[in-house]
């Protein structure tokens, strides 16, 4: 399931990635799904795949969308 998504999102650009990440925050935050704890935990799964700069792109969104 994890690799279908990442072949799935590969190949969309930085925009496209920024829009659908806005859009499933919005859906979560709605209906009662997403929270800063959970943001958090994406947060630390995701950054020791990352490289710095990538690390303050998802900590700045992740500030941001709380």
């Amino acid at each position: 399931m994890l690799q279908d998504d990442y072949e799935f999102y590969r190949s969309k650009s930085k925009r496209e990635l920024l829009e659908t990440l806005a859009k499933m925050t919005q859906e979560q935050k709605q209906n009662g799904t997403l929270d800063a704890a959970s943001m958090e935990e994406t947060y630390r799964m995701l950054s020791p795949l990352l490289d710095n700069r990538q690390k303050q792109l998802l900590r700045a969104l992740i500030d941001e969308l709380k």
